[in-house]
């Protein structure tokens, strides 16, 4: 792929990035790889080892932790937290990352929380300040802290 000319204010670093991308000022971007179309917004960080499918949008001031794989066309709102330790800690040498899964065509609202380990399945919706604990089924909506099923 060519090599795009980004920000002075941006840190990208060892990525793989389509030259359909869209990636704006102010981001943090390591070993990633991001896909055709897909649109990072300012305020991003995203650490090493993840994948962004085509099509797929990052709003400002997401986080979104190693190991991380994300569909296409899926919609992060804005301050997203994705982690992957389950158990933090500043000395733990034991870390084994546990990876989120978000899969196609999802989408997560403003300021929601996934917990490592998580998958969200195809088609979701996570609402809005929601602390996802457990696996969102395909097609679903989620609420809430800790998030729970919405029937409609």
């Amino acid at each position: 792929m060519k090599e795009k000319d980004f920000s002075q204010f941006s840190i990208i670093n060892g990525c793989s990035i389509h030259p359909t991308v869209q990636v704006w000022d102010h981001v943090n971007l390591y070993q990633c790889v991001i896909q055709a179309g897909a649109k990072i917004e300012s305020f991003v960080t995203i650490e090493g080892d993840v994948v962004i499918g085509e099509r797929t949008v990052v709003k400002p001031y997401c986080f979104i932790a190693s190991g991380t794989r994300i569909g296409q066309d899926v919609f992060l709102g804005p301050g997203v937290i994705i982690c992957n330790d389950k158990y933090p800690h500043a000395n733990n040498t034991e870390f084994k990352p546990k990876p989120v899964i978000i899969e196609a065509c999802a989408s997560i609202g403003a300021g929601a929380i996934i917990l490592p380990g998580r998958i969200i399945g195809e088609g979701s919706l996570v609402g809005a300040g929601a602390v996802v604990t457990r696996d969102v089924p395909a097609h679903s909506t989620h609420r809430g802290v800790p998030s729970r099923e919405v029937i409609y």
